[in-house]
């Protein structure tokens, strides 16, 4: 049977693990807190007589009891406060014949008796295992030291020691059980980070391509068909625009080139000017953020280039709204018209230039068209 190995997780990767301790801590805290005043009050109602030591007990019980928890909810179970509650309630054994009922003290039914087992508790999770099960044993030694033991106090003694050996199984088991948690955990987003690397490889090669559509194979396409006469001074000044992207795409550390701080409705003007077609213009100014605004313009540029490539019309209308930060633009024409199902998955002039373009910056774009009835681009954004 084939075995695989765990990695392993380091102490400062272990979340699961981490939770678990906080959370059973601050339980075991409050516990502790309520279990002092519980005993508190019952060392009230059952004490001997009300002398000097006995309030002096009951009122130390009292005012360690609140400390305690509130050094806690601050700073958390530390060492040394878990390892302070022990030495607090050994002293209390050794002068409990002095501070309970002597009838309570075998089976340790006593006030100071019912606080051991929290004691108990507190030392497991506050210390760790090769201090803990020390320091506990003696809390155990000195509960029968205070009661001189009987064989009830032996009988005490012996369901104690059970009690810590069973509290240090517990907190290895839960500790253990934390660690296989964090171990998957671990795993899991290992993957997520591989499943978000392996996204932003396939986001960066869907740019390169739509950059290169966009360029050098729209020019080419327009030369081939002579969509732009040459030479000429348009051709050229294509050319040199198609050669910084080719520069930028073979050196992706080059510094990024400067985004033009205009607004989108003057983007789309120029995008108008250079189209080689009648453009009619209803523009609303608004400012969105940069990236949104090369999004929208790309992706409009990509929409007027099908129109001059394949609608067969020389007219197209272009509307940009605004609502409450929300942008619509709609790119009209009254062309031919296609069937948006019937376009090929390698073509990237709808699917990656115009809607992948728009998801990218959170968008949306919407191509209405049907043979004969022209066709409307919608593009979406909003904050």
């Amino acid at each position: 049977m084939e075995t695989v190995d765990r990695p392993a997780v380091t102490g400062g990767d272990r979340p699961a693990e981490q939770a678990l301790l906080r959370y059973a801590m601050r339980s075991a805290v409050l516990l502790r807190g309520f279990v002092g005043l519980a005993a508190t009050v019952a060392g009230v109602m059952t004490a001997p007589e009300a002398n000097a030591l006995v309030v002096g007990a009951l009122a130390a019980n009292l005012v360690w009891s609140v400390v305690f928890v509130a050094i806690a909810r601050v700073r958390g179970l530390t060492w040394w406060l878990a390892a302070g509650d022990v030495a607090f309630l050994s002293g209390l054994c050794l002068i409990q014949q002095s501070v309970t009922v002597p009838a309570a003290l075998p089976g340790a039914a006593s006030w100071i008796g019912g606080l051991i087992t929290m004691t108990l508790l507190i030392a497991a999770m506050g210390l760790p295992t090769r201090w803990a099960i020390p320091a506990s044993l003696v809390l155990v030694v000195a509960h029968l030291a205070g009661i001189r033991p009987a064989d009830d106090g032996v009988i005490s003694a012996l369901i104690h020691v059970i009690q810590i050996i069973a509290m240090a199984v517990l907190m290895r088991v839960l500790r253990q059980s934390a660690g296989y948690a964090d171990v998957e955990l671990a795993a899991v987003l290992r993957d997520q980070r591989a499943e978000l690397i392996e996204r932003a490889r396939r986001a960066d090669e869907r740019v390169q391509r739509r950059d290169l559509h966009d360029t050098v194979l729209s020019t080419l396409t327009m030369v081939g068909t002579a969509g732009i006469p040459g030479p000429s001074a348009q051709l050229r000044q294509r050319a040199a625009a198609d050669i910084l992207v080719l520069d930028r795409l073979a050196d992706p550390d080059a510094p990024a080139l400067d985004v033009p701080a205009n607004g989108l409705d003057d983007r789309l003007r120029e995008i108008a000017l250079q189209a080689d077609l009648d453009v009619a213009l209803a523009l609303t100014p608004v400012e969105v953020p940069a990236p949104v605004v090369e999004a929208i313009a790309g992706a409009t540029a990509e929409a007027v280039s099908n129109v001059r490539r394949h609608a067969g019309t020389g007219r197209v209308r272009i509307n940009l709204t605004s609502e409450n930060g929300a942008v619509q633009v709609e790119i009209r024409d009254r062309g031919r018209g296609f069937d948006p199902q019937s376009t090929p998955f390698h073509r990237y002039g709808v699917r990656e230039a115009i809607i992948g373009r728009m998801q990218m910056v959170g968008g949306l774009a919407d191509v209405d068209s049907m043979p004969g009835a022209g066709t409307t681009v919608t593009l979406r954004w909003w904050p």
